[in-house]
């Protein structure tokens, strides 16, 4: 299918996804030390708006990655989708250490991916090496940049005394042992020929503007802009590229399982409000994420094990 003139604002590198990520980042350096209620409620629904947007909407459309056309058998993909969401919830029910645990390796490993797609050998041990330590160094960075605001929510019933206490408090040795792995690997792949100088600099550049927004920006917010940014936009630009489709096409892809989502946080949230569960609402909103980033991530495994990496620059 022929793309829309129009929707040529899209068709933009990746590198231009890190350009925005650090001019974004500058940009907000002077609202860095703004703490009033009227700053942090305008943070709080930008960030709302740019999670329910971008950042749902980049795993909406894991069916037609998974390559099901047949109507049968799309109903028969969503039914074990929410299944596998709905086994996480339970793990959560049974044991929210072990769940926070899972959600934060998957996740790590999610995040690498993404980044590093491009990279990709075949058959090569290296691959999720890279994948795994630089999502490892990501999540660890920012809990240990954020550790005051992140052991109120620890501190619930159904995380106290627990691996996600654990790992806030060892989140600054992770960090620097994930960091000299991540180095070694890099260094691995520059002496293999994988990957140039150049990137590896860019990237050492990219990490080291990634924590200072985590550092200088809310918890919220500073994650937001990775999330959405870097993490969100480059996966849908990797989707966008492999359904060769136009803009309208894959807008409208994505609206019935993205607003599908937001009803289902919503009534989530109705829930633990109307039976008064003890679950603040950060912590209802990562258990509800993370339901939905389990089958998600096992989707965009397959995914991107299928696709030519260099489709996707």
């Amino acid at each position: 299918l022929r793309r829309s003139n129009w929707s040529a604002f899209f068709t933009f590198p990746l590198k231009k996804i890190s350009l925005l990520f650090i001019a974004t980042i500058f940009l907000l350096l002077p609202l860095g030390e703004l703490t009033s209620p009227l700053h942090e409620e305008i943070e709080l629904w930008i960030c709302i708006a740019l999670i329910a947007t971008f950042g749902v909407s980049h795993g909406a459309i894991d069916n037609h990655l998974y390559g099901v056309k047949e109507r049968r058998d799309n109903f028969g993909f969503i039914a074990i989708y929410l299944l596998a969401a709905a086994g996480f919830g339970l793990l959560w029910y049974l044991d929210g250490r072990w769940a926070f645990m899972l959600f934060m390796i998957i996740s790590a490993y999610h995040f690498g991916q993404s980044q590093f797609i491009d990279l990709k050998e075949e058959g090569s041990w290296t691959d999720p090496a890279l994948y795994f330590t630089w999502g490892v160094w990501l999540l660890s960075g920012y809990s240990y940049l954020n550790s005051n605001e992140f052991l109120k929510v620890a501190e619930s019933p159904i995380l106290e005394g627990s691996i996600a206490l654990d790992l806030l408090h060892y989140a600054g040795p992770l960090w620097v042992f994930s960091g000299i792995l991540l180095l070694a690997t890099f260094s691995l792949k520059i002496y293999r020929r994988k990957i140039s100088t150049a990137r590896f600099l860019a990237e050492l550049y990219q990490g080291i503007i990634i924590m200072g927004a985590f550092y200088i920006s809310s918890p919220l917010l500073g994650f937001s802009l990775y999330f959405i940014i870097l993490h969100s936009l480059r996966v849908l630009w990797h989707e966008y590229q492999y359904l060769e489709v136009n803009l309208t096409a894959f807008i409208k892809m994505l609206l019935p399982f993205t607003l599908l989502s937001l009803v289902g946080m919503g009534l989530l949230l109705w829930i633990i409000n109307f039976f008064a569960l003890p679950l603040s609402l950060p912590l209802s909103a990562l258990i509800f994420i993370s339901c939905l980033t389990f089958p998600h991530s096992i989707v965009m495994e397959a995914f991107y094990q299928k696709v030519n990496a260099g489709s996707l620059d």
